[in-house]
């Protein structure tokens, strides 16, 4: 007893075959976006964690920016009190 065959001359067994390699080839597919989704979920939380100790830091720098900044004002401003007081001085004595 031989296959009938179908429009194109392939057997109902080639036809089968064909889609459990269709079939194969989804499943490894599958596998290997699985994979990476995984990788890739990985490597996204390690870079939200990397992002958040960033967005610290730099906020730590912005404090420490803003403390040396008030400070450079407040001596340059201690130091034109002392100008002042000297020009007033010279002033003074003259």
């Amino acid at each position: 007893m031989s296959e009938p065959f179908s429009e194109n001359g392939i057997t109902g067994i080639e036809r089968f075959s064909h889609l459990e390699d269709r079939i194969f080839r989804v499943v490894e597919v599958f596998k290997a976006l699985k994979k990476e989704n995984s990788y890739l979920r990985r490597e996204s939380m390690a870079l939200k964690e990397e992002n958040l100790k960033l967005k610290q830091e730099m906020e730590r720098l912005q404090e420490k920016h803003e403390e040396v900044k008030s400070r450079v004002e407040l001596v340059l401003n201690k130091l034109s009190a002392m100008e002042q007081t000297a020009i007033l001085e010279s002033d003074e004595d003259e």
